[in-house]
């Protein structure tokens, strides 16, 4: 029997464009407008509020399955089923 596993990984700078082509992608989210609204992106977003130690954060989060683009670009990069930020 084939085993499929999910895993997370992180795209550092030192990916050079794959970095900068998620970087400008995720730029142009705006998490105060509905993902209708956000330029035709298609993503889910949750922010979080923390206070802790005198320190209040906010924080936003976005994960977006429209990666095509991304695929298209970076062949190699095939097995991409989102990217979240």
């Amino acid at each position: 029997m084939k085993k499929e596993a999910n895993f997370v990984i992180s795209l550092k700078g030192n990916q050079g464009n794959p970095h900068e082509a998620v970087k400008e992608y995720r730029e142009v989210l705006d998490f105060n407008k509905p993902a209708a609204q956000a330029g035709c992106i298609k993503f889910r977003s949750v922010s979080t509020y923390d206070e802790k130690h005198g320190r209040k954060e906010t924080r936003d989060y976005a994960v977006s399955d429209d990666v095509q683009w991304l695929k298209e670009l970076f062949p190699q990069w095939k097995s991409v089923n989102s990217i979240g930020g």
